[in-house]
């Protein structure tokens, strides 16, 4: 059967693979995508199914009504923690059979170089982010932040994720802060600055 393949950029690690790649199977999506992910595992660079990969259940879509496909999520993890902007989706169809794997995933993540815990604290987290952008007002919101693992030139670093959303602006952002130092580690999005330039 003929197999499509796209490579993402600068690795030997498919960003999506599509065609006829396994089934059908009996068995229920999740389970046929595990599989599916486990058998494959060399090609994406996965160590271990069960310790780099979590299911995103409120970003999965099981069984479609309409068409009987299912798409599951898989988001990647090191060391337990979710790894930021990483992870794959598997499509089942109606028969259990995979028909594409998509996604970007990480490979040989050192979980000995994440530090277990993060020296900066969450309390600063907002501050750092306010200064940044040049906030002051009450109208902007953020949400909680997260425990991330960024992977920047390949090398792990704890980051605090802040979603930062300004209603005002219809415009928002996330940015990661550095956990260990507080520096300002990305942006991800768009979002005004006081200055009048734009992330």
């Amino acid at each position: 059967p003929s197999i499509e393949v796209a490579w993402a950029r600068g690795t030997h690690i498919p960003s999506t693979i599509a065609g006829d790649l396994r089934g059908p199977d009996a068995r229920d999506p999740l389970t046929i995508a595990k599989v599916f992910l486990a058998e494959n595992a060399d090609l994406f660079g996965i160590r271990s199914v069960e310790d780099e990969l979590k299911i995103n259940e409120k970003k999965s879509d099981l069984r479609d009504p309409e068409t009987g496909w299912s798409m599951v999520r898989f988001d990647q993890v090191a060391d337990g923690r979710p790894v930021f902007q990483h992870a794959l989706g598997v499509n089942v169809d109606a028969q259990g059979r995979v028909r594409c794997a998509h996604g970007q995933f990480q490979p040989g993540i050192d979980f000995a170089a994440i530090p277990d815990s993060a020296a900066f604290a969450v309390d600063g987290v907002e501050g750092v982010v306010r200064t940044d952008i040049g906030l002051t007002g009450a109208f902007e919101l953020f949400s909680a932040p997260e425990l991330v693992v960024s992977v920047r030139k390949d090398a792990p670093t704890l980051a605090w994720m802040v979603p930062v959303v300004s209603f005002e602006r219809q415009v928002g952002a996330t940015y990661l802060v550095d956990a260990t130092t507080g520096a300002v580690h990305d942006r991800v999005g768009k979002i005004e600055l006081s200055s009048g330039g734009t992330l």
